[in-house]
């Protein structure tokens, strides 16, 4: 049985040798990492120097035949005026100097040599490439040549002579730079890691021309090798090749001037020597650490484990209700620590008692905080069932108007009236009832984490203006007033998602005028808070109301699902309570806050903030560019300042002046006293003159051609006999639009000639013709195929009919032509319109491949819309259908 002395000593000495071998290691590749970053550099710089040095060189041959024939006396010789002893005694000291030069030559325009320093006076060069080089006024900087005189190898050097600093060449200095003279200066003495590294210098066809032994010079290296070197993407390179059957490491760096290339090479095996030897020594001095400490181990357990054993015996006692036994350890190390914390256990005894009771106390405080998470469980599923009996009152109202009605019209055989407003009703509750319906689909998107935006570029301004076209109606029904500001800094197109932004504005302000009493007004105000370098705007959009206000302790459960402000105002005014939990999950999806300031009986404010891109299209004029604007006098009559001052806005954003009246009768002054305007803006219903009788006014005097627009929330059907009797000629509703403006002005007033829309105000809607074309309906259920015929009938489209998926097939393989589209039901008997589909599309016919397929679903969630178009289909319209879509989808894929 082994001790536990033996236990520990061992454990200890295992530890102890792992941690110092650790170390070992550790110390090992740093010093390995500091020693081959060492060698790296070391070569990298000897192979820089060697390309410096020989750069210089070149360079310096350059500056020596530039000064030679910048001399006056030089020039005269070469034309024709000087003396050619001095000229080679200038030649012969410059190589004295210089001992790197092979030889020197002068050049005249012909290419005849005309002084030299190795008695090749009159021979003709021009044949040579630095001769031609130099006649065209450039520098030239041979490859490795044998000079014919010396039979060395050389690189030639030349530059050309001019008459004046920009004038005719007249001749070109050449100069012989000897390679061998290069190679025994800079390239001999070259050595890395003492003497296992040598250097080289290669031309580009992979000739060494430089090289620590004179017999390899002419060589050439592998090809291999030559083609990496000619391959290098940069001025420098370090890599591992094979060089004469010894793998090396090469340290490269190509020359600015020349072809040639300077390399710094180690074999492998002498290049990680130094870090061979220091393994070695490592692993030497780590056996001797390990015998060293076992020794030293062993010795100083024998007293730690003696006091240990004692300690071990006391506690032991203590465990088994001994409180007396004495510990006689005193030691001033841990294990003496050890005895002293055991000699406290006893004392601390008691105090652990104290802190079990003080566990039990905290215990039952936990309990009661559980019985408190029961009671808000049950008060969550009481509030869920509260919801789901004003889901139930809220969707069988509507359903009782619909049936309640379609028996009413049923029974009314002669009075169309009647009918018509059946009619009526029955469309208004069912708008009502598909409004619960996408309300509780848009929380239950939510609660599944499947709600997602999909951003595109939009109008603000015309988004506004469709949620106000669709508000307007139940204001003015209320006669409220809809005031809409829009900050002239707002940028005109945004890149985000229009529709849920336009859900969110459309609950706050449908909200605003349910709670706000009749002849109550409600605000919406958009303006630009800031925007980022990366063009992100943050937009703040608030809507107030004059309405009853929410109570402080009713705010704070507003924005949570299935709740409304308190139970009176769900039976009072109707609605599912989840619209504002809806709007603050967009909000903040958009990464925005949302917000109420209300004091009870004093209306409400509800503010939110979104980020959204600014659009990329190109913020033009709203107005023609063909007119000048500058001498149009514009008019605007109305009795509300406010509406006053936010026209002067709107006009200030089109950048055209306009004058303002507060009623008829100021405004006759004003037309007296400055004269005629060419195009007045005016309200309606005003106290006083009103807009019919100050229209009438204004056409009756004779002082030129005038436009009148009427401005009015009032629907246009109920004044338009009035309005044409007056001579009003166009008209605006409220609440005004920079847009509106622009296109009124541009109508009345712009290049065209002036016309009325009074004769278009209830033009009936076109409907495209459809009669050269057949759709195939497939569709199960008997009413949704008589809705779509009946809706598609003034089309003139042909439609046939089939009733299930299997059907559908069997008909267009008959005749495949027969059909331009389809429309395909989803959930069918037999065979439902994703296996159709597919059947279509796998029909051996060129048309069944082409054939548009749209489906028409009541599945309208984002995945069944991606499931349609994965299963082949182009489209997508859903239930309810929505006329405008459906036509939209013909005129899409017929014409």
């Amino acid at each position: 049985m082994t001790t536990i002395r033996m236990q520990l000593f061992l454990l200890i000495l295992c530890t102890v040798s792992s941690l110092g071998l650790g170390a070992g290691y550790v110390s090992y590749h740093a010093a390995d990492d500091v020693i081959t970053d060492a060698a790296l550099n070391d070569g990298r710089r000897a192979a820089r120097s060697l390309r410096e040095f020989v750069d210089l060189v070149i360079s310096t041959a350059h500056l020596d035949l530039s000064v030679l024939a910048s001399e006056p006396t030089v020039k005269l010789f070469l034309r024709g005026e000087g003396n050619r002893a001095d000229l080679e005694t200038q030649m012969h000291e410059l190589i004295k100097r210089q001992p790197l030069y092979n030889s020197m030559i002068a050049l005249n325009s012909q290419g005849i040599i005309v002084a030299s320093t190795s008695g090749s006076v009159g021979a003709n060069r021009a044949d040579r490439e630095y001769f031609k080089e130099g006649m065209a006024g450039r520098s030239f900087v041979s490859k490795v040549e044998k000079s014919r005189q010396t039979g060395r190898l050389a690189v030639f050097i030349s530059i050309p002579v001019r008459d004046a600093e920009e004038g005719p060449v007249i001749g070109v200095f050449m100069a012989a730079v000897r390679v061998d003279e290069i190679n025994s200066r800079y390239v001999m003495p070259v050595s890395l890691l003492g003497n296992y590294g040598y250097a080289m210098i290669v031309n580009s066809e992979g000739a060494i021309i430089g090289h620590r032994e004179n017999g390899a010079l002419g060589r050439n290296i592998p090809d291999a090798l030559r083609q990496r070197l000619v391959g290098m993407a940069d001025g420098s390179d370090v890599f591992e090749d094979e060089l004469d059957g010894t793998p090396s490491l090469f340290f490269v760096e190509r020359a600015r001037s020349t072809d040639w290339f300077f390399i710094t090479a180690c074999p492998v095996k002498d290049f990680y020597s130094p870090t061979t030897r220091l393994a070695w020594i490592n692993l030497s001095l780590a056996v001797a650490f390990f015998l060293m400490l076992a020794g030293i181990l062993w010795w100083t357990m024998r007293g730690v484990i003696g006091a240990l054993t004692s300690t071990i015996r006391y506690a032991v006692a203590v465990s088994n209700g001994d409180m007396d036994t004495p510990l006689s350890v005193r030691r001033e190390d841990e294990v003496g620590a050890l005895a002293q914390a055991l000699r406290h256990m006893v004392s601390n005894f008691k105090k652990m008692i104290v802190i079990a009771e003080q566990k039990n106390r905290e215990a039952e405080l936990l309990a009661e905080q559980a019985t408190l998470a029961t009671q808000e469980a049950q008060r969550a599923n009481f509030a869920k069932s509260e919801f789901l009996a004003r889901m139930s009152h809220e969707m069988r109202t509507p359903m009782n108007a619909i049936i309640g009605m379609t028996t009413i019209a049923k029974s009314s055989f002669a009075d169309m009236e009647k009918k018509d407003y059946c009619l009526g009703k029955i469309a208004g509750a069912s708008r009502h009832l598909l409004g619960v319906i996408n309300d509780i689909l848009d929380m239950s998107k939510i609660e599944a984490n499947k709600f997602e935006l999909f951003p595109e570029e939009f109008s603000f301004e015309k988004m506004l203006q469709k949620v106000i076209d669709i508000i307007t109606f139940r204001a003015e029904e209320k006669q409220q007033k809809l005031i809409v500001r829009i900050d002239q800094n707002m940028p005109r197109n945004l890149i985000g998602d229009e529709q849920r932004l336009a859900q969110v504005i459309a609950n706050l302000l449908s909200n605003a005028v349910k709670f706000t009493p009749e002849g109550g007004s409600v605000h919406c105000d958009a303006r630009l808070e800031g925007k980022d370098d990366n063009g992100v705007c943050t937009l703040r959009i608030s809507i107030k109301d004059s309405g009853i206000g929410i109570s402080k302790e009713h705010q704070a459960k507003l924005f949570s699902s299935f709740s409304q402000a308190d139970g009176g105002v769900a039976r009072k005014f109707g609605g599912t309570g989840l619209g504002l939990a809806i709007s603050k999950t967009i909000v903040e999806m958009m990464e925005g806050t949302i917000w109420l300031e209300s004091e009870l009986g004093q209306g409400a404010s509800f503010i939110f903030t979104i980020r959204a891109m600014q659009g990329s299209k190109l913020q033009r004029s709203l107005l023609k560019p063909d007119v000048n604007w500058d001498n149009i006098r514009v008019l605007m009559v109305d009795d509300d300042p406010a509406m006053l001052e936010y026209f002067v806005e709107l006009a200030q954003q089109l950048g055209i002046a306009c004058d303002v009246a507060a009623s008829g009768e100021e405004a006759c002054g004003m037309i007296q006293q400055q004269g005629q305007y060419d195009l007045y803006f005016v309200d309606w219903k005003m106290s006083g003159m009103d807009g019919f009788d100050l229209t009438r006014w204004i056409k009756g005097r004779d002082a030129g051609p005038a436009v009148v627009a009427m401005v009015s929330s009032a629907e246009w059907s109920m004044l338009a006999d009035k309005a044409q009797a007056a001579g009003v000629d166009k008209f605006l509703p409220k609440p005004l639009f920079a847009s509106n403006i622009a296109d009124c002005i541009n109508t009345c007033l712009g290049a065209q000639a002036l016309q009325t829309c009074l004769d278009t105000a209830d033009a009936k809607e076109e409907f495209p013709c459809f009669e050269e074309y057949c759709l195939l309906l497939v569709e199960d259920v008997d009413i949704n195929r008589e809705i779509v015929q009946s809706l598609l009938e003034p089309t003139r489209i042909r439609i046939e009919c089939a009733l299930d998926g299997e059907q559908a097939v069997r008909m267009f393989s008959a005749e495949p032509e027969r059909y331009s589209m389809i429309f395909m039901d989803i959930q069918m008997p037999v065979m439902d319109g994703y296996e159709a589909t597919r059947h279509i599309r796998g029909l051996d016919h060129p048309w069944a491949g082409d054939v548009p397929i749209v489906a028409m679903t009541a599945n309208a969630f984002r995945e069944d819309v991606e499931r349609c178009i994965e299963a082949g289909m182009h489209a997508h319209v859903s239930k309810p259908l929505d006329m405008r879509e459906v036509i939209a989808k013909l005129g899409q894929f017929l014409k």
